[in-house]
């Protein structure tokens, strides 16, 4: 017989005496055990109990002056006695507190030749005739609760090495709740982002912010990239899009981000607007959604990755209908990996975005001013402008200029601003 919290109790008849009331059901019992970690517990008590040759065993947790009733494993002839998971019995007369402080042993084969067990009001409550029982502990070492086995009759058999038995059998149920613990906070802290990413979607806790994309030769603004900053900045904006991704909600934050710049920054031939969508994204029917009824020239569409692409060619038939009616699209962190540049190969952007690590000492390097040069090259060979990112020094901007390369982007023209928007 298995019991397991909400069951009724098994085998107790009210003869089993006025006492019995002691036994209550817990006024705050803890949440349900999770799947994973009830069943292991039940098997366990039955190995415990098969192997010590007992009729009942149980887990019990310590709540305050109060020891409740959690798992328990009866055979089908235990009899009465057997406690109803839930139910509480004061710690003050039960065996497992007499065993925490030494004044019990651990082991009783015959509870009426004991002299600690023989009068106490819970040997003829639950009928114990023979008692097994180790602590169980926290992560700490904390006494938690206690691992039991009884039988109604005497257990002559019942040695040191079942006490030892028994120990075994509570670490391993110790390490079992340690983990299912683990797991379970891992899940409310998963429940718990995905409630804020779904806020952060709505438009809470997240601004919209621009950043001039100019002319290196004139200085002359001639676009803006929309970026998303983050209310918590435990994460980076980066982190924020990679774990709403992580969370199966990375599509809705992107086309949340995009929809506000594209609601709050007006954009037309001569001045673009950038915004940043993943190829996942696009493929869900992002742009769909986003440019649907909009004039689509002077948007660009700058592609992001936060994952590899499975199919370049349904990449480039969600992009084709947008592209024909004026949507620019743009490589970003061009020179950062081999996926960008596959990128450049495969989609033959109207834009490359050269990475900032290119960038930054660009003027006083050789390698980084031959790799900038071979991308520009190759941007020409495609008929594509070339964009540099994270230019931050007078030096950097003219070495650019030196290598053809046209537009530019970075705290040396503008630091990310604000933007007024309702989400």
């Amino acid at each position: 017989m298995t019991t397991m919290p909400g069951e009724a109790f098994a085998g107790v008849p009210a003869a089993a005496g006025p006492r019995r009331s002691q036994a209550r059901a817990a006024t705050e019992p803890p949440e349900p055990p999770e799947d994973g970690f009830g069943p292991s517990v039940q098997r366990l008590l039955r190995l415990l109990r098969t192997t010590v040759g007992m009729k009942i065993a149980w887990t019990s947790e310590f709540l305050g002056s109060e020891q409740v009733f959690r798992f328990v494993d009866a055979a089908p002839d235990a009899g009465a006695g057997v406690p109803r998971p839930g139910t509480a019995l004061p710690l003050s007369g039960a065996y497992c507190s007499r065993v925490i402080d030494g004044t019990m042993p651990a082991a009783i084969t015959d509870t009426s030749t004991d002299p600690s067990a023989v009068l106490l009001p819970v040997t003829f409550d639950m009928h114990i005739g023979s008692y097994l029982g180790v602590p169980l502990r926290s992560a700490d070492g904390a006494v938690e609760g206690m691992l039991c086995a009884v039988s109604p009759s005497s257990s002559p058999s019942l040695s040191d090495a079942d006490v030892t038995s028994a120990r075994l059998i509570a670490d391993v149920i110790d390490d079992i709740h340690r983990r299912e613990l683990a797991a379970v906070a891992a899940r409310r802290r998963r429940d718990a982002l995905r409630r804020l990413v779904r806020r952060l979607c709505r438009g809470t806790g997240r601004q919209l912010v621009v950043q001039a994309i100019v002319d290196l030769m004139s200085g002359e603004e001639v676009g803006v990239e929309a970026l998303t900053r983050f209310d918590d900045v435990e994460r980076s904006p980066a982190e924020w899009f990679a774990t709403a991704q992580s969370l199966g909600l990375g599509t809705a934050l992107e086309v949340a981000a995009a929809a506000s710049a594209l609601r709050s920054v007006p954009a037309d031939a001569t001045h673009a607007l950038s915004i940043n969508l993943s190829p996942e994204a696009i493929l869900d029917g992002a742009l769909d959604e986003l440019l649907g009824g909009r004039d689509h020239r002077g948007v660009i569409v700058e592609v992001t990755e936060h994952a590899p692409i499975a199919s370049y060619e349904a990449l480039e038939d969600a992009l084709r209908p947008h592209r024909e009616r004026g949507v620019r699209i743009a490589v970003d962190d061009v020179g950062a990996g081999y996926a960008s540049m596959t990128h450049v190969l495969r989609l033959r952007p109207d834009l490359v975005k050269i990475d900032m690590s290119l960038v930054h000492g660009l003027d006083g390097d050789p390698v980084r001013r031959a790799l900038v040069s071979a991308i520009t090259g190759l941007a020409e060979q495609i008929g594509a402008d070339v964009v540099a990112e994270g230019v931050e020094t007078t030096g950097e901007r003219e070495a650019l200029v030196g290598l053809g390369v046209r537009l530019g982007q970075g705290y040396l023209f503008q630091r990310p601003t604000p933007v007024p928007t309702a989400a």
